[in-house]
């Protein structure tokens, strides 16, 4: 079950972002690969027509062609967020889920207030406003939040009559209740102190999301959240 999980998450992009490292590493790797592309094309068009590679210049201009050619295509490659998908989706077919294994018996509680997440090993609540974004992916009701943590709850596990949608829908409409993204900032500014990062205006007391010397509108990352 977590694997199918690990793999309907890895499908549905909620694992892109963990992947822009390893794109901008991979782009690199691909560009500097370019001058080794070049000698290698022109040391073997230079060994088949017989020639010094120093002196000949259809077998630069070949290289320089074939190089540019496949460092491009590579590069293209290594940018695209589908391949790491792809590359991840093997590794977990290969591997098992990955992150997402538990024993035991997991427990979500929803309350008014809170979001409360159980199983075999740790216990974590998370207020409404923290809640990221709901989704529904092959028979799983996947709910992120803000801090990076995914909870999975199977569609099997939903109590009737209710659906997976609707449950998705009633997670969306507590955290609206509760105020959204803003009450989270605004709790934040409540408890701490806090500069704008655009200008360093004291925010200290502040009643709203909107810096009030820069009008720079707060999240909560800013407050590092």
């Amino acid at each position: 079950m977590l694997r199918d999980v690990d793999r309907a998450t890895l499908a549905s992009g909620a694992y892109d972002d963990a992947f822009k490292p390893a794109m901008r590493a991979g782009v690199c790797r691909q560009a500097l690969m370019a001058p080794v592309w070049f000698f290698a094309v022109l040391g073997v068009w230079s060994v088949s027509a017989g020639r010094m590679p120093a002196t000949d210049r259809g077998g630069w201009a070949l290289a320089t062609i074939v190089a540019g050619a496949l460092s491009g295509v590579l590069v293209l490659t290594e940018s695209q967020t589908e391949t790491f998908r792809r590359r991840s989706l093997r590794a977990a077919e290969r591997d098992g889920a990955r992150g997402l294994a538990c024993t035991g018996t997991i427990v979500v509680e929803m309350t008014g207030q809170r979001l409360v997440y159980q199983d075999a090993w740790t216990r974590s609540e998370f207020v409404w406003p923290v809640v990221a974004s709901v989704a529904v992916l092959r028979g799983y009701v996947v709910i992120t939040t803000l801090t990076r943590r995914m909870i999975v709850i199977p569609a099997a596990a939903v109590p009737a009559p209710v659906t997976p949608d609707e449950l998705g829908g009633c997670v969306l409409r507590l955290r609206e209740e509760a105020g959204g993204a803003e009450e989270l900032v605004l709790s934040h500014l409540r408890e701490g102190e806090h500069r704008c990062p655009s200008c360093g205006y004291e925010l200290a007391g502040a009643r709203s999301v909107t810096c009030p010397e820069c009008g720079r509108r707060l999240t909560i990352e800013d407050l590092g959240g």
